[in-house]
């Protein structure tokens, strides 16, 4: 099990999903927070714990999660892990959020943004930066065709 995080904040990046867009000094500037999560699918589960991404109530779609999905290479005799490929397979990540207030949102909206490298990206609504709190989160992969579902992580 891994995990890395990085908060970047006033960082340039072309990226048309993020709404604050500034332009000083002749350069396009966004400033958004970005938490990064790798997991990876093991039949022991994975709890991740706290990623340490802060946010406040004015972080209003500002915010991301980014999150990569890997699991065990079962042909290879090494312990190797790739990216699930979501161009490769039926199943979908969908994300749940717990509120520390009791409020809980389920099948929160996950953009794939590399489905070949099992890269997601969630972009934090402002309805949940309106709870005060921790946040839990719970990843699971599921098919819409069999209600099939497996767990990915908690974080």
């Amino acid at each position: 099990m891994s995990i890395s995080l990085e908060i970047d904040i006033n960082r340039d990046k072309a990226d048309s999903s993020y709404p604050k867009i500034y332009y000083w000094r002749g350069v396009f500037m966004e400033t958004y927070k970005t938490g990064t999560v790798n997991t990876i699918i093991n039949e022991n589960g994975v709890d991740l714990g706290s990623i340490n991404v802060n946010l406040y109530t004015m972080d209003n779609k500002t915010s991301v999660i980014d999150i990569h999905i890997k699991k065990k290479n079962i042909i290879n005799e090494n312990q190797e892990y790739i990216s699930v490929n979501f161009n490769q397979t039926k199943f979908e990540p969908v994300l749940h959020v717990f509120a520390q207030d009791g409020s809980i949102f389920t099948n929160e909206p996950l953009e794939i943004v590399k489905a070949e490298e099992g890269f997601v990206r969630y972009i934090i609504p402002e309805y949940i930066t309106k709870h005060v709190g921790q946040m839990q989160c719970k990843l699971f992969l599921e098919n819409p065709e069999n209600n099939d579902s497996t767990h990915v992580a908690n974080f």
